[in-house]
């Protein structure tokens, strides 16, 4: 690996550290070497809203008496943006320090950006390298990257199974399928991500908190709750549940049938007062095939909310929908070496009919997760 794959990899490891904060913004981390190679500044984004990367380099830089960027590169990970947003330009804040050589690890593809940056550093004569470990800087934003193209956000499914594709004995037993090391790693993925979205089975059956508390002393600021949702057509959340009695201060969505206030067999007033007492915020969404219309529900969230990840944690059905909606973009599988046999399994719903109508994803890493394997795969 070249001087320049280093400190592009060094950016990204930078940029790693506003994950989970930055939403909607993108992941960006900046360094600032001097003619010998030396790091003399660093910079990443923080926080959304706050200064971006390549300010708070140059910005530290300063602090530690810099002022001449006469003989400096500076290497980010993601094209410098060139518009005003919650801050104003980078390319302007790196044209007047006089910085002659920007190395930048991938073209934003924001319509907002996308190659204006560039463009403006090369105007002002500044000499530019472009798409440097460029994969590796596209998959840490693979969220962001999704979103602005897609419009929506990038869907995460996280399960928990057995060898033999088991998510839970036939009476619904799963605690605890996967090692304590598995369910850190989960709470650490829930940090990265927008929001977790379960079905309201997951809820009745495991009455789960859904936060981040099994991260370690080492990852105390990551210690960051997502928001939740829960599918739900009929309103049978508990208004007991955890989710609302846990942490008081979270957004937790629920949606349900846009039919269901005309149904007789049910108060629907009541149930509605009780979760909307207990904190939740509840969204009407039309049905298709009786189950919630999963791509209108989260379109209208991602428009509302920003949401640029969604991680789906269960159950089985709402797995399943998600895998006949061809919403899935990547699949965190941890799997324990136990054979279940007759249980339930994660997508007990998916029809295939011709071999070559299988659902087909590319595994993009596998390691040892404690006892248990992780797998990760992608569309």
């Amino acid at each position: 690996m070249n001087k320049n794959e280093n400190l592009m990899r060094y950016c990204l490891e930078l940029a790693l550290k506003g994950s989970g904060f930055v939403s909607p913004n993108p992941l960006v981390g900046a360094v600032i070497v001097n003619d010998s190679g030396v790091i003399i500044s660093e910079g990443w984004h923080k926080k959304y809203g706050d200064l971006h990367a390549e300010i708070n380099a140059i910005n530290n830089a300063k602090k530690n008496g810099i002022n001449d960027f006469s003989n400096t590169t500076l290497y980010v990970n993601l094209e410098p943006c060139s518009h005003f947003g919650k801050q104003p330009p980078c390319v302007d804040a790196i044209i007047e320090a006089k910085i002659p050589n920007v190395i930048v690890g991938m073209k934003d593809p924001n319509p907002l950006v996308a190659g204006k940056g560039i463009e403006k550093l090369l105007a002002a004569g500044i000499n530019i390298e472009v798409d440097v470990l460029e994969n590796d800087c596209r998959w840490i934003n693979r969220f962001f990257c999704h979103y602005i193209t897609e419009g929506m956000p990038y869907i995460v499914l996280k399960i928990a199974q057995t060898v033999d594709g088991c998510i839970a004995t036939k009476s619904g037993e799963s605690k605890w399928i996967t090692c304590d090391e598995s369910r850190r790693r989960t709470h650490f993925l829930r940090s990265e991500m927008d929001a977790i979205m379960v079905g309201v089975n997951t809820i009745i059956a495991d009455n789960p908190i859904l936060d981040t508390r099994l991260l370690n002393e080492n990852e105390e600021s990551r210690k960051r709750n997502p928001k939740i949702i829960i599918l739900d057509s009929q309103l049978r959340t508990p208004a007991n549940s955890k989710v609302f009695t846990a942490h008081k201060e979270r957004e937790i969505f629920i949606i349900y049938s846009d039919e269901l206030a005309n149904n007789p067999e049910i108060d629907f007033e009541k149930r509605k007062n009780d979760l909307e007492n207990a904190g939740a915020i509840l969204w009407e969404a039309p049905l298709k095939n009786g189950k919630i219309h999963l791509r209108k529900a989260i379109s209208r969230l991602t428009f509302e909310y920003c949401f640029t990840s969604l991680l789906v944690e269960g159950g089985a059905n709402l797995f399943s929908s998600f895998i006949n909606s061809n919403l899935v973009n990547e699949m965190q599988f941890f799997v324990s070496p136990m054979i279940m046999g007759d249980g339930l399994r994660a997508f007990c719903d998916v029809d295939t009919a011709k071999l070559d109508e299988i659902k087909k994803f590319r595994l993009a890493g596998s390691f040892q997760s404690g006892t248990d394997e992780h797998l990760i795969l992608i569309k």
